[in-house]
């Protein structure tokens, strides 16, 4: 398939759309995992003070519960290039018009999958 050719205003503009939805999605879900850690880390000091016999598994008290991961990096680079380009408009071959247009980046799973663990 042919490239697909976009101005690279309205770009910029889905471009920057995607990443506010994706800091939205991160912070509220870092804001719940980290709510859980915190309760975690609590059960282990209290059973610390009662058991002595604490092993390192009893350390791993995140291990269900997965960081999430902040990929506005990704947006940031995008968008800081775009704005240096010289061009009217960009083309985009499949791969970058699933990711900076439909916002189906290689990385998307793996935050959708982390994410929606946070999301009731």
């Amino acid at each position: 398939m042919k490239p697909t050719t976009v101005t690279t205003d309205e770009l910029i503009e889905k471009l920057k759309e995607n990443r506010a939805k994706h800091e939205k999605e991160f912070k509220r879900a870092r804001k719940i995992w980290l709510k859980q850690a915190i309760k975690q880390l609590r059960k282990i000091a209290d059973r610390a003070e009662r058991d002595h016999r604490l092993t390192n598994a009893s350390f791993n008290p995140l291990a269900k519960y997965p960081k999430p991961i902040s990929y506005l990096d990704s947006y940031d680079v995008m968008i800081h290039r775009l704005e240096a380009e010289v061009g009217d408009t960009v083309e985009l071959d499949d791969r970058e018009f699933r990711s900076y247009w439909l916002d189906e980046w290689d990385w998307k799973g793996q935050f959708v999958g982390t994410t929606s663990l946070y999301s009731a």
